[in-house]
């Protein structure tokens, strides 16, 4: 059946609302008063990188349109907003306009009027969206700032943006409620896996530098192109936009602070599951960990052995690579790992321990909580974190197929001389080039086992189990 003309209108329409932010109209970065800014139309910031539009959503079976901040250079299926003018007050009909009224910013759709910010009335004035991702209204004649998004955040906070009050040199802490129960608090106090703390470092590429502390309020370093979001689920998410990915990469999440997987367990925060028993260990309560709620740890699959204080105990200690760990105050100072292993071995209350290259030596009494796995973070490194060592009953290590075989391959291959003249070339002079010799972790008697490579930057990557991930050491001197 032909299209008619009105058919082909409504399909057209209907195109550029799924599309999310159609741009018929494209106002440089400036709305100025009296100036729309309808439901197909966009502000752009100065060098493209947001852009403010209307976006829609269902609700109870309704389109509904709201006024948004997003990512411009993003592909349009995977942009992401930043900020909502009217996330409480929806319209519902795509003659809804934007503009600048009686000294205020306003959402109007025929006798619907909301307005996004109160300043003053008979003010010439404008708004400009800056590259920062910040909505700003500026007074015409001194181009003073009378109200900005930055102090308004929905559930992103950006670079620059603060989230709090300047107010006095006091730490506080970020606290995420589910009503009226708190069920997060960023203590940066500790340094507790999962939480946001304030690091050094000023690289923008450097994702550890996360937020910081500043009197009252904590924000996004300036110059960082990461964002902190806040999901429905609870969870406070760290991410950026990777081109090269062409996809969102998380940095960091909540979803592994204060103890959320129980003792004797480690947190993956970009798993979907987040959540494994360590080797040897076993869900506490096994309906509860299945359903969802791992606060419960987990326990052994096999007692120690009888220990006296004192003494040295039948156990032995698994290696566990890419674990990161809170710092504990049961640091000392200790010669050689050998040493600090049988400090921990002659205490019955040990039941795990961590060498650091600095000679710190550091146990864990009675229980194991807190640890996170690492192995994907983009700011793992070989001496950023210590290897640990976890306490198991001998008979947890299997020699029919549990045990690891440790081997080294000393490789040198034949390659062709870039530098070599033409007649060298001819004559077939080669040059013998050694490489670096690498060591492989790899477990027998397992058909299923994964191994991994990879470099790491001039080091020599090992291979660990599945279930340990895997760990970037150093190659030794040929």
């Amino acid at each position: 059946m032909a299209l008619t003309s009105s058919t082909l209108a409504s399909l057209t329409s209907f195109l550029c609302l799924c599309s999310f932010c159609v741009n018929a109209v494209i106002h440089k970065e400036i709305l100025k008063i009296g100036q729309p800014m309808g439901t197909s139309d966009s502000v752009v910031s100065d060098n493209r990188k947001f852009e403010m539009c209307f976006f829609t959503k269902v609700r109870n079976n309704s389109t509904k349109y709201y006024v948004g901040i997003r990512y411009k250079r993003v592909p349009n299926d995977k942009k992401k907003i930043v900020w909502v003018a009217n996330r409480d007050y929806a319209f519902e009909t795509p003659s809804a306009v934007l503009t600048i009224q009686d000294g205020n910013l306003v959402i109007i759709d025929g006798q619907l009027r909301y307005s996004v910010n109160k300043v003053s009335n008979n003010i010439s004035m404008y708004a400009m969206l800056l590259d920062s991702g910040n909505l700003i209204l500026l007074k015409t004649s001194n181009k003073q700032i009378l109200w900005q998004s930055f102090d308004y955040p929905t559930d992103t906070l950006l670079p620059g943006m603060k989230l709090g009050h300047d107010e006095g040199n006091t730490w506080v802490n970020l606290i995420i409620n589910n009503g009226s129960n708190a069920f997060w608090i960023d203590d940066h106090y500790n340094d507790t896996i999962g939480n946001f703390i304030s690091r050094s470092g000023g690289d923008k590429h450097d994702y550890n530098n996360t937020y910081f502390y500043v009197g009252h309020y904590f924000s996004l370093p300036v110059g960082n192109d990461s964002r902190l979001v806040l999901e429905v689920s609870g969870e406070l998410n760290q991410e950026y936009w990777s081109d090269e990915q062409q996809h969102w990469v998380s940095i960091q999440s909540s979803k592994c602070a204060n103890n959320s997987c129980g003792a004797f367990s480690i947190c993956n925060p970009k798993a979907r599951d987040p959540c494994d028993c360590l080797h040897g260990f076993r869900p506490s309560d096994a309906d509860s960990w299945n359903n969802g709620n791992k606060s419960a740890g987990c326990v052994r699959n096999k007692d120690l052995s009888p220990c006296s204080n004192g003494a040295e105990s039948n156990d032995k200690f698994k290696q566990l690579y890419n674990v990161k760990s809170p710092t504990l105050d049961s640091l000392r100072k200790i010669n050689t790992t050998e040493e600090c292993e049988s400090t921990c071995s002659r205490n019955c209350s040990c039941v795990a321990f961590a060498y650091y290259l600095n000679r710190d030596c550091q146990l864990w009494l009675g229980s194991v909580l807190n640890l996170k796995n690492v192995s994907t973070d983009v700011d793992n490194s070989d001496d950023s974190n210590p290897i640990f060592y976890l306490r198991l009953a001998v008979s947890e290590f299997d020699t029919s197929g549990e045990d690891l075989l440790h081997f080294e391959i000393s490789m040198s291959m034949k390659v062709e001389d870039s530098e070599l003249t033409e007649s060298d070339r001819s004559a077939k002079v080669k040059k013998e080039v050694k490489l670096p010799l690498f060591t492989v972790l790899r477990r027998c008697g397992d058909s299923a086992v994964t191994v991994w490579r990879q470099c790491c930057g001039g080091v020599t990557t090992m291979l660990w189990r599945r279930d340990q991930g895997f760990h970037c050491r150093k190659a030794r001197p040929m």
